[in-house]
């Protein structure tokens, strides 16, 4: 399908140089490269190329979440693309999912899992901090995500008025505080997936779901990325290792 104007879409120069932008009448792309006028874009099909005024080749591709992530504003810590891969894994979450999201920050995860959901499903996003939300929802907005997105200030530990959730992420500093809570909200056999930067968070909140969960898991996800070329193949220098742990476990009957 052609490109129009109001398409959202990745100008990919190399690994340094990756922008999404919403294609528009007038727009341009600047950068030190060179410049692409987005009239040269509209038209074209997602895969193909232009050139910038510097004579550089952009490759014209579809923003995935990984893209979305890289290009939102941050005002807090946020949770690696690395794991936040696995958490939605885990939860489950699909087109038509509707999902609990306790501690939004600047809307990381909440743009992943509005992507995930799609059209039919919706990501319900509660934080205490009015800030924070405001800040998750200029960026769900401006990522076209927000429409998928109830932004509610409450403390998720005191629970919520929604029920019948398919799965609930939690990224609070305890969740063990809000385990009864969150079952209350989640469909029978349904998981629960939080995020921890500490062993002693993870044995405070995997001992307080034992009673109303089973299928319990901690995991933490080491990612390394290789370097290949003509001379031969290594690791990258650079790896990214421990950034948190994931809980997950599945609501049964107590």
């Amino acid at each position: 399908m052609p490109i129009r104007p109001g398409d959202r879409v990745l100008f990919y120069i190399d690994p340094k140089r990756r922008f999404v932008q919403v294609i528009r009448e007038g727009g341009i792309l600047g950068t030190d490269k060179g410049f692409v006028r987005h009239e040269e874009v509209i038209g074209r099909e997602i895969g193909e190329s232009v050139m910038t005024s510097k004579g550089v080749r952009v490759h014209l591709l579809r923003p995935l979440p990984v893209d979305f992530l890289a290009s939102m504003k941050r005002a807090t810590q946020v949770i690696y693309p690395k794991d936040v891969s696995l958490i939605a894994y885990l939860a489950g979450v699909t087109e038509g999912s509707k999902v609990l999201e306790g501690g939004v920050g600047t809307g990381h995860v909440t743009a992943v899992l509005a992507y995930l959901v799609g059209e039919s499903g919706k990501v319900y996003a509660v934080d205490i901090d009015e800030t924070k939300l405001r800040k998750a929802a200029e960026n769900l907005e401006r990522l076209g995500l927000a429409k998928r997105v109830v932004f509610v200030k409450r403390d998720v530990r005191e629970g919520v008025d929604e029920r019948d959730f398919d799965a609930s992420i939690l990224d609070i500093p305890d969740p063990w505080n809000a385990i009864k809570a969150v079952y209350d909200s989640l469909k029978l056999g349904s998981p629960l997936v939080a995020f921890l930067p500490t062993v002693n968070q993870v044995e405070k909140t995997v001992t307080s779901m034992r009673e109303l969960f089973v299928d319990i898991h901690v995991y933490e996800v080491l990612l390394r990325e290789y370097i290949v070329s003509e001379e031969g193949t290594r690791p990258s220098p650079r790896m990214t290792g421990h950034t948190g742990y994931i809980v997950f476990g599945r609501k049964i009957l107590p």
